[in-house]
């Protein structure tokens, strides 16, 4: 299980100088001391040593059966926590693993589930990349989401008994595995960042969207307050439609309006108009979830549409883009 040695950094700190690394220990795991100088805030230099340890980079998985709403974990003896206050050190946790010198997450990963909870999955989602103790760790873990159910089952899990393993498959609802995060049964770090994203991911799918309805307002209306009404009216109709998807459509118009003739606006065009109107539109765009640009030429919509890319938000172009939440009564 040889792995690449973390004693050199990536690249250079020009506030780091005269970095000299020594092996104080290498038993199971590799234990160095740095010693180096540091530029400080006054532009003096001082001299410091760390200790890093070294236990190579690791990969972790939640999987989720969507059908049951099921988490599959693991409980296995960890000394560290045992001896630090953890009643008997029997941990629960996602199942994880190191990587092996040359090994891509994705497959070490596979490799570990099948030997952990006996599971050979399909398509996992790579999350996010974290340092989970950077004071004195040098091992970032890549986190990962999957699926799983009876028909991924491939073996009875339990970990590589060669290796010393001596795990407890365990299989939880996410409502159990929320009230045990909260009661502090589970209180391991990777493992109560996957359950959160777990909970966020699925309440961001279920909820409604707010969606802006970005179309032609004053183009080619001469502003004629006949023809204007028309367009806002088209983007209501529009509006409605979003709403029988299951979401909360907003008409820009529908806050401008009021808010302008409140701030003293007599007119469409005018100064407080012109003030107003394009601040209003950014700050419903910054609230918003989508921007749904519909009709033909418009600066204005193209500015909101502008906007709301630079803000991440989704940009489309029809309300059958929209996932189906559920119908309005």
């Amino acid at each position: 299980m040889a792995r690449r040695p973390h004693d050199t950094p990536a690249a250079p700190n020009p506030a780091i100088r005269n970095l000299r690394v020594e092996v104080l220990s290498d038993a199971w795991f590799v234990l160095r001391r740095g010693t180096f100088e540091q530029r400080v805030a006054s532009g003096s230099w001082i001299t410091a040593q760390r200790e890093a340890y070294d236990r190579g980079n690791g990969a972790v998985a939640l999987l989720h059966d969507p059908t049951r709403d099921t988490i599959l974990l693991v409980r296995q003896y960890r000394l560290p926590v045992h001896l630090n206050e953890h009643p008997d050190g029997m941990l629960l946790e996602a199942p994880a693993g190191l990587l092996d010198d040359g090994e891509d997450a994705e497959q070490a990963l596979r490799r570990e589930l099948e030997e952990e909870v006996g599971h050979r999955v399909g398509a996992l989602r790579r999350l996010f990349r974290i340092y989970m103790s950077p004071g004195s760790v040098t091992e970032y873990l890549t986190f990962f989401a999957g699926s799983y159910d009876g028909a991924t089952r491939s073996g009875e899990g339990g970990g590589a008994k060669a290796e010393g393993e001596h795990i407890e498959v365990v299989e939880l609802t996410v409502d159990e595995a929320t009230r045990m995060v909260a009661s502090g049964q589970i209180c391991d770090a990777k493992t109560v960042l996957l359950i959160q994203w777990l909970r966020l991911e699925t309440a961001a799918q279920q909820r409604p969207l707010q969606v802006l309805v970005a179309g032609p307002l004053r183009g080619g209306t001469g502003d004629d307050p006949d023809r204007i009404a028309a367009n806002v009216a088209a983007m209501e109709v529009v509006a409605l439609d979003v709403l029988r998807r299951g979401h909360l459509p907003i008409v820009g118009e529908w806050i401008s309006f009021p808010l302008m003739a409140r701030a003293g606006s007599t007119r469409i065009g005018d100064a407080v108009y012109d003030e107003l109107q394009h601040p209003i539109g950014e700050r419903i765009v910054e609230c918003s979830d989508v921007c749904l640009r519909i009709g033909g030429p418009s600066s204005g919509a193209d500015r909101m549409v502008a906007h709301a890319q630079r803000r991440g938000r989704l940009v489309i172009t029809a309300v059958d883009q929209l996932p189906l939440r559920h119908s309005a009564a």
